[in-house]
This record gives structure tokens, C-alpha cells and sequence, in this order.
């Protein structure tokens, strides 16, 4: 599986924050129960019809930060319980697949992909990107979008 390569300039998403483990299925409760009901609250938004998770922050005993949230124009009247995540100019590999497929697609990526790639994970967050493709498909096969932080090998 060959991933196209996308630039994105910088900008900014709003949403509650996770840290942990996800052991127990926190990530996607969060979605179900933080984001999804509160989505509404979050001024500025940009595009009503996506969302994103952005995670990264990984740590060696495998906790990570992650973030359910809405593109804005402004990080202004941030809604109680959430934060505002400034992301920079950045370019990455995008990799569709479903939410059944991420764990899968996300091991084919760090364990194959990434290694034989010419490229090196930059020093950013992880993204997924859920747009129209996601939303107007039946429940959990919509399309989804990972994209991973990437710089070519012989930057570093």
C-alpha cells in the first residue's frame, strides 16, 4: 500500500484531550461521549463536516496524548474541558482505511512502510481525518485518512 503525499500549511483544532494507556477503549468513548455531543460548542470551526484525531506524544510506556476535535479559524471562547492544538505546516503520508482497519494499517505503517520508505518520522503528531467519505457511509466502513508526519531520510 503506497500513500499519497499531502501538504497541509498549519492550523489549529479544538477538543477534549486524552492521556493514557487506551486500554479500556477511552479513545473512541471519548468520541462517543465528550466530542460528538459537545462538537456544537467549539466556535470558529472551519469545516462542520470533518473531524480529526491528532495523537502523538508517545511515551516508553506506551500511553499517548490524544485529541478528538474540529478544525477553527481562531482559537478563541475554547469551550470548558476542551483545548486548542496549533499544528505546524507540515507534510505527510495519507493512508485510507476504515476504523476497523487502523490498528492493522497503523503496524503496516511504523513496522514496514516507514522503514523502506525513504522517509522519517517527523517530529509531529500523528492525524486522522474524518471527512465526507466517513460520514455519509453506513456505520464504521466509511473511509477514514491516517496521515503520518513525514520528512525525507536525507533531511535529518
Amino acid at each position: 500500500m503506497q500513500p499519497s503525499m499531502l501538504t497541509l500549511d498549519a492550523f489549529t483544532v479544538v477538543g477534549p484531550v486524552y492521556r493514557g494507556h487506551n486500554q479500556a477503549g477511552e479513545i473512541p468513548a471519548m468520541w462517543q461521549n465528550v466530542y460528538l455531543p459537545r462538537m456544537d460548542e467549539i466556535r470558529h470551526v472551519i469545516d462542520g463536516d470533518e473531524s480529526w484525531g491528532v495523537f502523538g506524544n508517545h511515551q516508553p510506556d506506551g500511553s499517548l496524548t490524544y485529541m478528538a476535535g474540529s478544525r477553527v479559524e481562531k482559537a478563541e471562547d475554547i469551550p470548558e474541558g476542551m483545548q486548542a492544538w496549533e499544528l505546524k505546516a507540515q507534510t505527510y503520508a495519507v493512508f485510507p482505511c476504515t476504523l476497523a482497519q487502523i490498528g492493522k494499517t497503523l503496524a503496516y505503517i511504523h513496522q514496514e512502510w516507514l522503514p523502506a520508505s525513504g522517509y522519517l518520522h517527523a517530529a509531529a503528531p500523528e492525524l486522522e481525518y474524518y471527512g465526507k467519505a466517513f460520514l455519509e457511509a453506513p456505520d464504521g466502513v466509511g473511509q477514514i485518512e491516517l496521515l503520518i508526519p513525514v520528512v525525507p531520510h536525507d533531511q535529518t
